[in-house]
């Protein structure tokens, strides 16, 4: 059956972080729902547990990223872009320590290729602070933390709200 012209699913992320435990959960549910994700560093963010719902789907996209320096607290970074640290609990690093160890860490390894989680898991590990490590597009293609730096050509918007000042027009 060939997928040639049919639409992709995607969703693209720009997040600063959230709930490492959950983003295990919604990362299962776009893999298990063929879904892609897709960071674009010139305007989004994908930070802390937002890097762990994107590492889910077997397409992962991170586009306009090969100007970010890797490493941590660059100057002239405006933020954007994949940012890790190790998971935390309300600021509280060690709180999480479990829950990375036993459930966010194992999801990591079985979601990426051994290269990617190797630098996840480093990133995280050496980390524990609310200072990003950023990551470089094109060594995120090259570990295989994403799989590609296209962004999408062609979006097909199923929906969309509008704020309107006035009455709808049709």
């Amino acid at each position: 059956m060939s997928t040639i012209g049919k639409p992709k699913k995607i969703v693209r992320l720009n997040l600063t972080g959230g709930a490492g435990l959950e983003a295990v959960k919604i990362g299962r549910y776009l893999r298990n729902h063929n879904i892609t994700t897709w960071t674009d560093a010139k305007s989004d963010i994908c930070a802390s547990a937002c890097n762990r719902v994107f590492a889910g789907c077997t397409e992962r996209i991170y586009s306009s990223a090969d100007h970010i320096q890797t490493g941590k607290n660059l100057e002239n970074h405006k933020k954007n872009g994949l940012g890790y640290h190790h998971p935390n609990i309300n600021g509280d690093f060690q709180a999480a320590h479990k829950s990375n160890r036993t459930v966010i860490a194992p999801y990591m390894k079985e979601m990426l290729p051994p290269s990617a989680y190797q630098w996840v898991h480093q990133a995280d590990e050496s980390n524990f602070t609310r200072n990003l490590i950023w990551l470089n597009g094109r060594e995120a293609l090259e570990l295989g933390i994403s799989t590609s730096n296209k962004a999408p050509l062609y979006l097909r918007i199923l929906g969309r709200w509008e704020l309107s000042a006035g009455p709808l027009k049709g």
